[in-house]
């Protein structure tokens, strides 16, 4: 691909995941230098919660669950729809699938695959890469591309106050981001290191410095204005494709993980197969 290589200098492991698990399956990665060439893609405390909502997975891993070289040489995207917990559990009735947990599925097979996981689940509401926003993260499943059984995904929302914390508190050359200035870390509940109110409240974009300053909660610490809960059922659209995961029914389930990639610094190169 025409990507970037970036070389990773730190990495930050939840000090509550649980490999056998795959609870609190998230990591941070600190880069030697800026990602410039591409827009960031957002993080938000907002939950994905509606059935149905139509978000992007996008991987370098394989197109064909049973060949284990099936990977590809370019950049791969597909859509998936976000499934209801309770739906969730009732397919993986032998799984812990906690709060740290989202699932998505397709009913024409397009999946994540071995050599997606830590790749990212996005919204992608319009054509600006600009409006993206990272939701969630590949991290398991039984085999892929199976209607049975949803992929499993790090839910991003449940981690944001953990993401933003341990940013702020990792020693910069240059000093912390500007947003580190105001962070003032909420009380954490005990299991996961963060806080579990509901943001359902508030208006958008009010300033705030800290996250006791919103009815809802939560201050988004990038941009100093407070969240509320959003409604996004729409994804841009022509962005399906079959190349990833392809259906694989009748394989024997089994968890997984869904291996592990090195994904290029750029989203631009990223295409759909015929």
């Amino acid at each position: 691909s025409d990507g970037k290589p970036m070389v990773s200098e730190s990495m930050f492991l939840h000090p509550s995941y649980d490999s056998a698990l795959f609870l609190n399956d998230i990591a941070l990665v600190y880069l030697s230098e800026d990602v410039v060439e591409t827009p960031y893609v957002k993080i938000s405390p907002d939950m994905v919660n509606h059935p149905g909502t139509s978000m992007t997975v996008i991987g370098f891993g394989q197109t064909d669950q049973y060949d284990y070289f099936s990977g590809s040489s370019y950049l791969q995207r597909t859509n998936v729809e976000y499934m209801d917990s309770g739906a969730c559990r009732l397919a993986y009735p032998k799984e812990n699938i906690d709060a740290g947990m989202m699932c998505a599925s397709s009913k024409n097979g397009n999946d994540s695959c071995g050599g997606d996981s830590g790749g990212p689940l996005l919204l992608t509401p319009t054509d600006n890469p600009i409006d993206d926003s990272l939701v969630g993260i590949v991290s398991w499943g039984y085999g892929c591309g199976d209607s049975r059984y949803p992929g499993i995904y790090t839910r991003v929302s449940r981690y944001y106050d953990w993401i933003v914390e341990t940013m702020c508190s990792y020693i910069y050359e240059d000093g912390p981001p500007k947003y580190c200035d105001v962070f003032t870390s909420p009380e954490a509940d005990e299991f996961t290191g963060i806080e579990g109110r509901i943001d359902n409240c508030g208006v958008e974009g009010v300033a705030c410095h800290s996250s006791d300053e919103c009815c809802s909660g939560r201050c988004d610490f990038f941009t100093n204005t407070c969240f509320v809960e959003t409604k996004n059922d729409g994804n841009r659209p022509g962005r399906v494709s079959n190349g990833m995961g392809g259906a694989g029914g009748g394989s024997a389930p089994s968890r997984a993980s869904r291996g592990s990639t090195e994904v290029d610094a750029t989203r631009e190169i990223a295409r759909d197969l015929p």
